[in-house]
């Protein structure tokens, strides 16, 4: 037998099931409260209970998906964050499930969201201060003992000025180390 010819056993064979099914319906009769009706009718005759339960199921659904991230956005913090007794909180998390993750809420991440201001956050080389207008950066070691050592060898300031600026650098920093 090829494929084709066993896929296709297999449709007749589901639509011959679906067939007598619908005859045993059709001829079953079923009870609602008490009252003797045709199986065939019993979708119209409970649709409301139907829709009732499948209305809670997505209730409850939704509620296990959002406790469930609550419980994610737990351990995230618990894990990435400066927390006394990191450990314990995440294993304690981990094993009670959403419990843990309320009473870590509770008692840390409150805490730890009213300590830090709206806002902060931690500082980068981008956010340091400025320095004073007054105050300039250090020179190079290598420019000051290269400027240091040449006029000691008795160069000129100008060739020394010339010689630093053609191998490129910064003209202030040259400036400063020559003064």
């Amino acid at each position: 037998m090829t494929s084709r010819t066993i896929g296709s056993a297999a449709v007749v064979s589901a639509i011959g099931y679906l067939a007598l099914t619908n005859i045993a319906f059709a001829q079953a009769t079923c009870k609602v409260n008490g009252q003797v009706v045709p199986c065939d009718q019993l979708g119209e005759q409970v649709g409301g209970f139907i829709g009732l339960g499948l209305g809670l199921m997505a209730v409850v659904g939704i509620i296990g998906l959002a406790t469930t991230i609550f419980w994610i956005l737990m351990l995230v913090h618990a894990a990435t964050h400066p927390v006394e007794n990191r450990a314990m909180w995440i294993i304690l998390m981990i094993f009670t499930g959403i419990l843990g993750a309320a009473i870590y809420y509770f008692v840390v991440k409150r805490k730890f969201n009213a300590a830090a201001p709206v806002g902060a956050t931690m500082p980068s080389a981008a956010m340091a201060p400025p320095q004073p207008a007054g105050a300039e950066p250090p020179l190079a070691p290598q420019l000051t003992e290269y400027v240091r050592n040449s006029i000691q060898q008795g160069m000129d300031k100008e060739a020394v000025r010339k010689a630093l600026l053609a191998s490129g650098w910064n003209p202030n920093d040259v400036e400063r180390a020559l003064r």
